[in-house]
C-alpha cells in the first residue's frame, strides 16, 4: 500500500528517494493499494507542481501514473466502520481525515503503508503497519 507522498516520488524528479523506488520495486507484478481519494488528492498535487514549475504536464504525469500496478480499493470494508475508524484513528494519530483514509486501509486490509510522510509514518509505526524496507 502506498500514499500520495510516495506516488509523487515516483514522478517529480525533486522528489525522487531511494526510500519511494523500494517501495515501487518491492511490489513486483502485484499491485499497491490506495484508497479512493488517491485520485484527487494526486491530482491536485500534480496541478500544483505543474502550476509551480515542477513538473510540465500534470495531465502527462497522471496518464504515467494510472498506468502503473495501482488498485483504487473504494469497498474494502463497511462504508458506515471506515468512517467511523477514520476518524479514530485521525483522532488517536492527530492526522488529517484523508491520511487516515490511508491508515484505516491499511489497517483494514492488513498490508503495510509505503509514505513519505513524518506524521503518517509514526501512525503506521504505532499501528506496526509501515512499510520499512530494513525493518529494526
Amino acid at each position: 500500500m502506498i500514499d500520495a507522498s510516495v506516488t509523487i516520488a515516483w514522478i517529480a524528479e525533486d522528489e525522487k528517494c531511494a526510500y519511494a523506488d523500494f517501495a515501487l520495486h518491492a511490489f513486483g507484478s502485484d499491485a499497491a493499494i490506495v484508497p479512493g481519494i488517491w485520485h484527487w488528492e494526486i491530482a491536485n498535487v500534480l496541478l500544483a507542481l505543474e502550476r509551480r514549475g515542477r513538473i510540465v504536464d500534470a495531465i502527462a504525469a497522471f496518464a504515467r501514473l494510472v498506468q502503473l500496478p495501482i488498485d483504487v480499493e473504494l469497498l474494502a470494508y463497511s462504508r458506515d466502520r471506515r468512517s467511523i475508524t477514520e476518524l479514530e484513528l485521525a483522532r488517536k494519530h492527530h492526522l488529517s481525515a484523508y491520511d487516515a483514509a490511508y491508515l484505516a486501509l491499511a489497517k483494514a486490509t492488513s498490508h503495510r503503508l509505503a509514505t513519505l510522510d513524518a506524521r503518517l509514518e509514526r501512525a503506521a509505526r504505532a499501528e506496526s503497519l509501515f512499510f520499512d524496507p530494513a525493518p529494526s
